[in-house]
């Protein structure tokens, strides 16, 4: 059962004088399509446009007015992005029309940003769907080209809208709607149906992972336990890492740069790291943009290739949770030690073997916050483990 509450412009025009209500879809059997797959197109906000398109799926269904005093508890089909409504109107009206036409081939979309991405392309990558291309910004299709070289690409060259729920007064693409309408849909071929994977962006409301709920959307459910959640690591799950000659060596690149201010560690926080790999003779690179006070290698991010290039000269990575931690890890299968501040360990942190996630496990966090601590103040966030622990994961993986 679905429930929409409609406006009282959209009911009177199926049902004159008749008050706002809960409309409801049943449905009776499913004869040609699995109701995930039916889920994935329909608008949640629009009843008669979901009617037509489960119907034109060879749904039976049956359109039935109530009362407003339907049991829930009710969940929202959609996140609180600007005019999302009507974006996935647009969607649920592009595959209606593809499926009339009768050869409606299925894409996924997500316009941004790196990390997102790299995490779209794994799963095509790796679980069996019906996605036969993915629609993505041009400064990130090569990731794309680089997880999923056969894959099909369409690239688009305008802004993405904001990220999250936040609106930037001087963004020039801050509604879903218009993005859509002026950016995707007109460079895609007719047959063409966006899965429209912006939605993503709640996801921490979710017990799962992501990755786990990008394999829900774009694969089977079955395929969720492919990326199960992780915990926090703890001192004793050290982290195995090759060493080099008697003195058994690491050479270690940080990166520092999450994304917004509160994902940055401090500088103290890394001079006291830095003070405990020179203790042990080992060598340290930091992948950042910010010039630093510190006399250690600073490489800024060119390039997908230049990144490579860096990984390949170091045995682990320490990082923020972003874009190359992830990367090394997913990609190149790279030693990684991730760390977390005010994002969600439960629904980012991998799984794989040779990845550890560590943060401060206070209550905190997520937050989501970006510039200053909701809680302490300050621009620093104190859920970020101690540099000693992060020594810890790495002395144990001797």
């Amino acid at each position: 059962m679905l429930a929409y509450l409609w406006p009282a412009g959209t009911l009177s025009s199926l049902q004159p004088d008749a008050e706002p209500a809960r409309a409801v879809h049943r449905w009776e059997q499913l004869p040609t399509a699995s109701w995930l797959f039916a889920l994935r197109f329909l608008s949640g906000i629009d009843a008669p446009l979901d009617v037509a398109l489960l119907q034109r799926m060879g749904w039976r269904v049956r359109l039935q007015r109530c009362g407003a005093g339907l049991d829930g508890p009710w969940k929202p089909a959609l996140p609180s992005f600007p005019n999302a409504a009507q974006a996935a109107r647009l969607i649920a009206a592009r595959w209606l029309s593809a499926s009339e036409a009768g050869d409606a081939e299925v894409w996924a979309l997500m316009p941004h940003h790196a990390g997102d991405v790299l995490l779209v392309a794994d799963i095509l990558r790796t679980a069996p769907c019906g996605v036969k291309g993915l629609i993505v910004n041009r400064r990130y299709a090569a990731i794309v080209a680089r997880m999923v070289p056969e894959l099909p690409l369409c690239v688009l060259d305008a802004d993405p809208p904001t990220r999250g729920r936040f609106a930037t007064p001087g963004h020039p693409m801050n509604d879903e709607a218009r993005y859509l309408e002026e950016v995707v849909l007109p460079h895609l071929p007719p047959h063409v149906v966006p899965v429209w994977l912006r939605p993503l962006r709640g996801y921490q409301e979710a017990a799962s992972t992501v990755s786990a709920q990008l394999a829900f959307v774009l694969s089977s459910t079955r395929d969720m336990w492919s990326w199960p959640t992780a915990s926090a690591a703890k001192p004793a799950e050290a982290l195995p890492v090759p060493r080099h000659g008697q003195t058994e060596s690491l050479r270690v690149l940080l990166h520092i740069d999450g994304g917004w201010p509160l994902k940055v560690v401090s500088n103290d926080w890394i001079d006291e790291l830095m003070e405990h790999f020179a203790l042990r003779g080992w060598s340290a690179s930091i992948l950042s943009d910010r010039a630093l006070p510190i006399a250690v290698p600073v490489h800024r991010f060119e390039s997908l290739d230049a990144l490579d290039h860096l990984l390949d000269a170091h045995d682990v990575l320490v990082g923020a949770d972003s874009f190359p931690v992830h990367y090394a890890n997913i990609h190149r299968g790279m030693p990684t030690i991730c760390l977390f501040g005010p994002t969600s360990l439960r629904n980012l942190a991998s799984a794989r073997p040779n990845y550890r996630a560590i943060s401060a496990g206070l209550d905190c966090s997520p937050c989501g916050a970006r510039a200053i601590c909701p809680r302490h103040g300050g621009e620093i966030c104190r859920n970020f483990a101690t540099p000693a622990e992060v020594i810890a994961l790495l002395d144990g993986g001797r």
